[in-house]
Order: C-alpha cells, then structure tokens, then sequence
C-alpha cells in the first residue's frame, strides 16, 4: 500500500472522529430507527444481527416506489422479474438466488408481510404503498426465520391506522403514458378504534411497439391493489390488528430480442439487419396468439398481542393467503424448429428459425396457504432475554404447464410470412401440498 493511500485512510478516519466530536459537543444524535428483526420492538442498534433498515422517510426520499427499487439501497440484495414472467419477483441475497417461479421451488429469502410469511412471489412486482419500514436481515436466519431464510429474510411493515384523520392523494405521469394514482385515508372511529384504507391505480404501455396489423400489444400494464386495515386496542396492554391486501395485475409478455447475430449455418440464414449491437428494437411485427397475463393474490392477518405483565408479552399471528397467476413464458427456442422441409426455398424452409424464435409454454398456477405462529418474548433481567415460539404453516397448490405453442417474429416483414406451428407436446399437470411444524427458543 502506497503512502498516498495511508494518507487517505487517516483523513477518512479524522472525519469520523470529528463528525463523532461534533455531534457530541452540539448536543445531537443518530436518529433512533425501531426494528421488530428479532420478533419483538428494539433500537436497530440493540440488534446483533447485519441488517438495513429503511423508514418511511428514507423510503421517500430515495425516491423508493417499486420493491425492486430497495436494490439500489441494500448492499448484497438484488431483485429482478421473472424474465418469463415479469410481475413475479426473483430475489439474491448475499449471492444466494432463488430458483424458478415454480410450485415446488420455494424462495431462498424469507418474505413477510406485517409478521406473516409470503411463501410464493407471484404478483409482487407491484408499487410499495404506504410503508412505514422496510428491514433487510442478511442470512442464514433459520432460528427464528425458518429454513427458508439461507439467504436471509425481508420484512415489509405497513402503517398502523393512527387516532388522526389523514387524507392523501398523490398522481404520477410519465412517458409510455404512464399513469400511477395513491389515495390513503385514515379515519379514527373511537378513542380505541381507527380504519385506514388505501388504493393504488397503475397504467402504463408497453416500450415496444407491435406493427404487425391487428396484433397484440406488448408489454403493456394496468395494476389494481387495495389495502384495508383495522386496529382496536380495548385496552393500554391488549392490541388488536387485522388487514387484508389485493393486487390484480394484467399485462402482456415482453418477448426475447435478437442482440448479437452469431456467424455460421444458422447466422447466414438470418437478415443482419434484425439484429442490434446489445440494443434491442423498439418495434416488433408479432404474429401469433399473444394473450394477456392476469395475477392476483390477496391476504388476511390478524395479530393479537398481549402484555400480560411489565416484561412479558405474548402474540398470537394469523395468516392467510391466495393467488392466482396466468402467463404466457416465451422461450427461446434455438434451432428446436428445424422443418426440414424439401422443395422449399431458403427463407420458406427455416421459416421457424428466423431473428427470433420461442418456444411459448401457457402456464396457470393457483394455491393458498395458511399459518399460525405464538410469539413469547420478554426479559429476565438485566442482561437476560428471551424469545420463543410455535408455528404452523399448511400450504395447497396446482399448476398446469401447456408447451408446444411457437410464435416467429419477422421485424418489418410483410404478414404473408409464416407465423408458427404447434409442436408436439401436452401439458404439464402437478398438485403440491407442504406442511411446517416448528418450536424455537432463544435466549
């Protein structure tokens, strides 16, 4: 190491130091950030555990407003669509990803929603609304995460409905004739009762354009979610909350694009034309039936907590969740499509192997699952805590696969050329059911 970067390191050092002293002599202090990461309220600092934390003023003001938008804020976290079917997430965390959207995959990073466990990622690729935090546990936390946390676990923590009223509104516009409305409102019934609601409206066109005459948009959006909340505290030690969130989702698939044209037999074959260097066309002339996708989940949660004593407290946590997720995957196929046919000239004979070629398989996957988890937490004494619990989760699920559909994209081609086949091929039919059991303990 050079003198140049001893040098650095100490000024970076004496900035610390004199950012510390300053805050000492004017009296000021880190702003206290409360996290629930071990299952029961404490400082972040308190907290033994790598973790980032994300209130709702930071959230605003990194200008957070789509779960994938926590990766520019995390270290070690990145969140991407599904590339077949793009309002279903996929999550990595400290480099541990997820594999497939599928039914009997489940995620490496342990989701949850006010407390209750998110076991599917269909549907979330959805605007953050009304969040009061965000906290991200870099894994393995399987003590009292489950084994599901390798990675880690995210927990997103909606706003409580207040003793206040409150009334929001918030319109975004942009290009592609994006439209995004939020409207929040909080309504205190009683001195013990209060409501808040919340409803998110999403528009937006596809950035690709479909010249083919009369055919289907591409990648086009519009998104619906709700949110209802209720919190009853009868009394100062007993409080009551129940929510229930839906999302409905429909959109059209974004296809794969031809980006680096490959020499030899296959490449001659193809106008260069059609290909970009690693920028993909802004127009497609799409032939075949491209249908719209529809996903939506909804939730209930209801959670109990009781301090029955000054250090003691107990939480009784519900859930249930469904969904439903239909999506048209389109694949790349390669040279799968091959005719082979005799007699035909060059272009008529590789008509399934032109710039662009997918194997499209049309997939429908529906469950639901429901949990129950008793939380104990409390102190001892001075130095002494603990946090226990039981938990019970029981999770239904089918998915139906139907391969073979082709479609041929020819950019600017006329509609005379061939549009595709179906390939041979039935479909895919599974059921899955999974059931958990767990006790934990931590002192």
């Amino acid at each position: 190491m050079d003198n140049k970067s001893l040098r650095g390191i100490s000024l970076i050092a004496l900035s610390s130091l004199s950012l510390e002293s300053a805050l000492a002599q004017s009296g000021a202090a880190l702003e206290e950030i409360i996290v629930t990461a071990q299952k029961t309220a404490e400082s972040i600092q308190e907290v033994p555990i790598s973790i980032t934390a994300l209130d709702e003023m930071a959230l605003e003001r990194n200008g957070v407003t789509n779960i994938m938008d926590l990766s520019m804020l995390v270290p070690s976290l990145t969140i991407r669509p599904n590339p077949v079917s793009d309002q279903n997430l996929r999550f990595t965390l400290r480099g541990v990803e997820d594999g497939a959207i599928e039914l009997t995959q489940d995620l490496t990073t342990a989701l949850h929603l006010n407390g209750i466990y998110i076991a599917r990622g269909n549907g979330l690729n959805l605007n953050v609304e009304d969040l009061e935090r965000v906290e991200v546990l870099r894994g393995p936390q399987g003590t009292l995460y489950g084994r599901n946390a390798t990675a880690g676990a995210i927990n997103y923590v909606t706003r409580k409905p207040g003793d206040e009223f409150e009334f929001r509104q918030q319109f975004t516009v942009g290009n592609f004739d994006r439209f995004v409305s939020r409207t929040t409102v909080n309504i205190p019934i009683t001195d013990t009762l209060a409501v808040r609601a919340n409803y998110l409206r999403e528009e937006q066109d596809g950035w690709i354009d479909n010249s083919f005459p009369g055919g289907s948009p591409i990648n086009d959006r519009e998104a619906d979610a709700y949110r209802f909340d209720v919190r009853w505290e009868p009394t100062e030690d007993l409080t009551i909350d129940y929510g229930y969130d839906r999302s409905e989702v429909d959109y059209f698939s974004q296809p794969f694009q031809c980006t680096t044209l490959v020499p030899g037999f296959l490449g001659s074959l193809v106008d260069p034309s059609t290909c970009s260097e690693d920028e993909p066309l802004d127009d497609l002339s799409l032939r075949g039936n491209l249908v719209g996708n529809e996903v939506w989940a909804s939730g209930h949660t209801l959670s109990v907590e009781w301090a029955y004593s000054e250090n003691h407290s107990m939480r009784a946590l519900l859930g249930y969740r469904e969904y439903e997720d239909n999506y048209q995957a389109m694949l790349q196929a390669g040279g799968a499509g091959l005719t082979g046919a005799s007699g035909l000239d060059t272009r008529d004979e590789f008509a399934m192997i032109p710039p662009f070629q997918y194997e499209t398989s049309f997939i429908n996957t529906e469950g639901d699952y429901s949990s129950i988890e008793l939380q104990f937490t409390g102190t001892l004494n001075d130095s002494l805590s603990y946090n226990a619990g039981l938990y019970w989760f029981d999770e239904n699920g089918t998915e139906i696969n139907e391969r073979g559909t082709q479609l041929v994209v020819w950019p600017g081609e006329s509609p005379s050329v061939p549009t595709g086949f179906v390939s041979p091929g039935g479909p895919r039919d599974l059921e899955a059911n999974n059931k958990s059991q767990a006790a934990y303990l931590e002192f």
